[in-house]
């Protein structure tokens, strides 16, 4: 299907050829047959990506500190890296259409396919063929209102809710600042709804349009807008202003204050300057509001993605309601949109639009429509052609390839782990998916996959990928874990494994009925042996050993003297590799630490300290359905380095966290962890730090020697009074490379996961106990 994005780094609009989406549950898919260039908000996008990076700096000082507290944190080139991954990064254009539902998804009762609706939401109604949006940001058009008319519905929304908040009433003046699209659809309602409306704006034509909708009075300068509403209420000044234009000027403000009544109320729909003068604000107890969006529900991740309503008794407007009630009012003919639409493309030549509304010729434009061809056929996948693709590949393979195919495309896969793997030899990248069709297109496009999709179950199904690599959000890596291994395929799953005990006890179910089936052996030895090497069993010092636990070498010879030949075991390539990217063990500098304490048979003492810093509860890893937290999600990983370096498992931890405030949940802990061997650990992970402190500092103490790693940079290892330090001033190495190195050597030789199996089941039922610690304040056996 055909879609716009924008390239952040140099501001290129681009048209895209991408795969029609995932259709998850909540949501619905919609073939578009009109959407809105909402010309304000998107010229000012597509502006700011044109600047250089010295420009984007100037206009945005709060990156720049975040690129130089990285930079002293991790290095430069790490910081660099960061920066250029993330401008490389498409942008998907638009936030208003409307078209027809295709389907829906698990828990949709309200729409079906056949209705005819407005779609709304950046990242959802984007300029593409065939859109997915979550229902709360779906209304149906009344039969009378066309799709043209319907792909207002966003604007229409957000232009309500300021009226909301001027709080006008029939017979009440209000002055529109701004008669622009938003201005345009403003004016209509207000007249719609009883209310004297004077306008103001620089372009004349606007300004007259405004006049044609309905305007009492229109002007072009500010002295004479003054007089006008001066006028029109007898001196005591408007009942309200509602500010709808786009400026970094603070003009509209002081306006505002001084044209507005005693105690009137001033609303900022638009992008402004909020330096508001007191003199005028506080002489007149002025209200000043800030107008969020399209109403109730903008940013609630449980109300737009989970489809969370509001009850109506309580929140009598919510986004989903004001665009309902916008398109009421087209249908009762209460607006005209026709006369503010100025130009139609298809989306075929989608980007002369962007040509329009950035050029700086005299050609007026105001309601820009993008129109589709809804009987076009599109494909859930799209295959790559071009020297990208079709190279040949490295040497003549002598080994067999490990043929990739990639569940999710987020940022951790496309700004760590596939540059870290993209110039190993023996692998070849062949397919991608990502419910998010831009994001699936930008990867291929980057990394050279054969093809990107927005079905999982292409890349899953294809017999040409032997190799799963899933880093979708974490409660989807268990599903596609299980569909990974039963199709047979190599997993590397990013961290965590999954986020529950009732997923690790499927995995861990699935993964023995794996091994069981490719078992015929002909003595419990050799059960035994193909389990250590799957990492399903642990000897009595915790890890793998040689020798099983169970049963003494008498009672194995004799086993094995008893038991005749019958089959042997199936050859190890043959049976699926799991693997978590617990990629920190695979540190060099981690590696060297690991040695240095090696020869000591002693336990081992390990403080680990993360100053991980505070994330917005909102944000989809702090959803105990969606990320499992933090704990789960992050503190994984430290828990693994530590089994690594003990050389052991953890049989109980004891974990205390401070009162989350409503600020950081459980994310300021204490945790200690007891080793089957003796070895003890303590895990201080902060989210109330200061993030240009370091992030990870370990330190181990073990046989009289001591050795300390921070940041991954700097590595100090002290013994009989001698100190050995090495540093790495450009960039951090946390063994991405060598990890994914590892893992397509176990593939291509038929070895066992560099991670054996009962290691990964052990942490993540580590990080589920240390939940239970907190929750119970009490120690919990593993």
């Amino acid at each position: 299907m055909k879609q716009i994005v924008q390239s952040i780094k140099d501001g290129q609009v681009l048209l895209i050829d991408a795969p029609v989406p995932d259709l998850p549950s909540g949501f619905l898919l919609v073939q578009n047959a009109v959407s809105l260039v909402s010309a304000g908000t998107e010229r000012m996008t597509v502006e700011f990506s044109k600047k250089n990076l010295v420009q984007k700096a100037r206009a945005r000082p709060d990156l720049v500190k975040q690129f130089m507290d990285k930079a002293k944190r991790d290095g430069i080139i790490s910081a660099f890296d960061a920066v250029k991954t993330r401008l490389d990064q498409p942008l998907p254009l638009g936030y208003s259409t409307a078209g027809v539902v295709i389907d829906v998804g698990d828990g949709v009762t309200e729409f079906k396919p056949g209705d005819r609706v407005a779609c709304a939401g950046v990242g959802y109604a984007n300029h593409a063929e065939v859109i997915c949006v979550p229902k709360n940001l779906v209304a149906k058009l009344p039969d009378n209102v066309d799709f043209e008319s319907g792909a207002f519905g966003t604007l229409g929304a957000i232009a309500l809710q300021g009226i909301r908040l001027s709080e006008a009433k029939l017979g009440e003046s209000v002055a529109i600042i701004g008669l622009g699209l938003l201005g345009q659809l403003t004016v209509q309602m207000l007249k719609a709804a009883g209310c004297v409306v004077v306008g103001i704006d620089p372009k004349e034509g606007r300004a007259e349009l405004a006049e044609e909708s309905g305007a009492d009075w229109v002007s072009i300068e500010t002295d004479d807008f003054v007089s006008i509403s001066n006028y029109f209420t007898g001196d005591k000044g408007v009942d309200a202003v509602i500010i709808t234009a786009a400026t970094k000027s603070n003009e509209p403000v002081e306006l505002a204050g001084n044209i507005c009544r005693d105690r009137g109320i001033v609303v900022a729909v638009g992008a402004v300057n909020m330096e508001i003068p007191r003199k005028t604000y506080y002489e007149k107890e002025l209200d000043f509001r800030i107008s969020r969006s399209y109403g109730p529900g903008r940013y609630d991740v449980n109300y737009e993605e989970k489809g969370r309503d509001y009850p109506i008794g309580y929140v009598r407007w919510t986004e989903q309601r004001n665009m309902q009630a916008f398109l009421n009012l087209i249908a009762a003919e209460k607006l005209n949109l026709k006369k503010i639409i100025t130009h139609r493309f298809t989306i075929d030549n989608a980007i002369q639009a962007y040509d329009l509304i950035t050029s700086k010729g005299d050609e007026s434009y105001l309601g820009i429509l993008i129109k589709y061809d809804t009987e076009r056929r599109h494909e859930s996948k799209v295959v790559m052609t071009g020297p990208a693709v079709d190279k040949e590949l490295p040497v003549a393979h002598l080994l067999p390839l490990v043929k990739v195919g990639l569940l999710g495309c987020g940022n951790f896969p496309s700004t760590t782990l596939l540059p870290a793997i993209r110039n190993l030899k023996n692998i070849e990248l062949v397919g991608a998916y990502d419910p998010m069709s831009a994001n699936a297109r930008h990867v291929t496009d980057k990394f050279g996959f054969k093809y990107c999709t927005g079905k999982e179950k292409d890349v899953i199904g294809d017999p040409d990928i032997n190799t799963i690599i899933v880093a979708t959000r974490h409660n989807m890596h268990y599903k596609q874990v299980i569909a990974g291994l039963a199709a047979g395929k190599n997993v590397f799953c990013e961290k965590p494994l999954c986020i529950s005990e009732a997923e690790l006890n499927e995995i861990i179910t699935i993964h023995d009925q794996i091994y069981r089936k490719a078992e015929k052996p002909r003595s419990r030895d050799a059960v035994m042996q193909r389990s250590r090497e799957a990492g399903t069993i642990k000897d009595t010092a915790g890890m793998q050993g040689s020798g099983d636990a169970g049963t003494t070498k008498e009672e194995d010879k004799k086993d094995q003297k008893n038991q005749k030949d019958e089959t042997e075991p199936i050859a190890s390539h043959q049976l699926p590799i799991l693997m978590v990217g617990y990629n920190r063990r695979f540190s060099p500098m981690v590696q060297e630490m690991k040695n240095f304490v090696a020869n000591s048979s002693e336990p081992a003492i390990i403080n680990y300290r993360v100053n991980a810093g505070s994330i917005p509860l909102n944000h989809w890893t702090q959803d105990l359905q969606q990320g499992g937290g933090r704990v789960i999600g992050e503190a994984c990983h430290f828990v693994d380095l530590m089994v690594f370096l003990t050389g052991s498992f953890p049989v109980e931890v004891f974990a205390r966290s401070l009162p989350n405030n409503n600020r950081y949940n459980d994310d300021n802990i204490c945790i200690t962890v007891e080793f089957v061997n003796g070895s003890l650990g303590t895990i201080i992970y902060l989210a109330n730090g200061d993030k240009s402190f370091s992030k990870e500092r370990i330190e181990i103490f073990k046989g009289g020697m001591v050795g300390m790693l921070d940041d991954f940079r700097r590595l100090e290892l002290i013994k009989n009074g001698r100190r050995k330090s090495r540093r790495s001033i450009l960039r951090q190495d946390k063994g991405h490379r060598e990890e994914w190195l590892r893992f397509s050597q176990a593939v291509i030789q038929a070895k066992p996961s560099p991670i054996f199996f009962n290691e990964v089941a052990a942490v993540s039922r580590t990080t589920f106990a240390i939940l239970k610690s907190i929750k119970e304040t009490i120690p919990v056996t593993i």
